[in-house]
């Protein structure tokens, strides 16, 4: 159901702000399709570690407000490299510049050494 918008006069702009964040927010659909909740990712020792690649996908293509934060680091790309993961748990969320996480996901990295690899914190 398509509602109409009304928009009145605000004194205050941040509560129009904040209207038009929600009513955006809630409008697009920003699902993450890929890593899927509780994913097990696992390097395979039989493809070279540079080669292997989590692409983020989400449901739309992400509007210019919105963008890929991995254990609340911000990512200018769609996708990550094994290479720059640990083994270990993570949180991936698309977020908005209002820091509003429109969905997120945890995933799990297995087979890389805790030690390998910089983080992707350092990207």
């Amino acid at each position: 159901m398509v509602m109409p918008l009304q928009i009145k006069a605000c004194p205050c702009r941040c509560q129009l702000t904040n209207w038009v964040r929600s009513l955006s927010s809630s409008l697009a659909k920003q699902d993450i399709l890929n890593p899927l909740e509780k994913t097990v990712i696992a390097f395979d020792p039989d493809i070279p570690l540079a080669q292997q690649v989590l692409v983020f996908e989400s449901e739309e293509a992400l509007p210019k407000s919105y963008f890929w934060k991995l254990d609340d680091i911000n990512r200018k790309s769609g996708f990550v490299k094994l290479a720059d993961l640990k083994s270990g748990h993570y949180t991936l969320k698309i977020s908005d510049f209002g820091e509003h996480a429109a969905h997120q996901v945890q995933f799990e990295v297995r087979g890389l050494s805790k030690e390998s690899g910089p983080n992707h914190s350092a990207l």
